[in-house]
């Protein structure tokens, strides 16, 4: 393995273009030349009078390609030296370094490239969230049943989360005592609509009491529970998101299986709040 890093270390793939320059020139003038030399003395065509005239005529057109091979490379490195700074403010990686200017253009663009990719998402995922947003607005114009707006959320952030199973329970009672399903998806006949769960035994009580979202990967190791997952559930991860009003959190919104069978994320419920 050193050996083959030495070796690469002694290639030109691991040069530089200001290294590789003079070897391009040696090749195209000095060997040319040191032929030309050989030749016209072993053959004695150097006593021409025109020889000393077309020996002068070659140094000054190779010393003029010099040049401008120069500037062309000087222009390579000014273009690569620019576009490299525009990937360190992009992402910081453990990347190895580009050995040449030519590999850290192409390595740019390819951050650039990723980066872009990585926005569209993005751009993509919003786009989804505002049209959800607008559609719930103008349903509020629409109809007043609160059940049927219920429903309508929770099928928005079962698609926004890809999730498949999901429900929505409202405080109810003179003191709060028990969540009443209002709206479900996915768990049949398990869950139904008017089917009450005691507040105090329920894990959807701590995103009421603490007003934000309960976000939880494994109920069975997770140490605020430490309880085995119930059967219809399907998966030990769980989203509860407290359902906000004017004064206080009236219900909560329950999510319980991703369709690609992964834990839920904070950026999951970033996009539900």
């Amino acid at each position: 393995m050193n050996l083959r890093k030495k070796l690469y270390y002694l290639s030109l793939e691991s040069k530089g273009i200001y290294y590789r320059l003079p070897i391009i020139f040696a090749l195209f003038f000095f060997v040319p030349i040191l032929g030309l030399l050989y030749f016209g003395l072993s053959y004695n065509f150097l006593e021409d009078e025109y020889i000393p005239v077309f020996i002068l005529a070659l140094l000054c057109s190779s010393l003029a390609g010099y040049v401008m091979i120069r500037r062309i490379f000087d222009d390579i490195r000014k273009t690569s030296a620019s576009i490299s700074d525009l990937p360190r403010t992009l992402e910081k990686s453990g990347k190895p370094a580009a050995t040449n200017e030519l590999q850290g253009i192409v390595q740019s663009f390819r951050t650039v490239e990723k980066e872009l990719r990585n926005s569209f998402t993005n751009l993509e995922k919003r786009g989804s969230q505002l049209a959800t947003l607008k559609e719930l607005s103008d349903l509020c114009y629409v109809t007043f049943e609160s059940d049927d707006l219920f429903a309508i959320t929770m099928e928005r952030a079962l698609k926004l989360t890809n999730s498949d199973v999901g429900s929505v329970l409202i405080l109810e009672g003179k003191r709060r005592e028990s969540f009443v399903v209002h709206a479900t998806y996915g768990l049949g006949d398990l869950v139904k609509k008017g089917d009450r769960t005691d507040f105090a035994t329920s894990i959807a009580k701590f995103a009421v009491i603490n007003k934000s979202p309960l976000i939880i990967a494994d109920v069975e190791t997770d140490h605020r529970f430490g309880r085995g997952n119930r059967p219809h559930y399907a998966t030990k991860s769980f989203l509860c998101m407290p359902l906000k009003g004017i004064h206080e959190v009236f219900g909560v919104l329950t999510l319980s299986r991703k369709t690609a069978d992964i834990p839920y994320t904070q950026e999951d419920a970033d996009v539900l709040s």
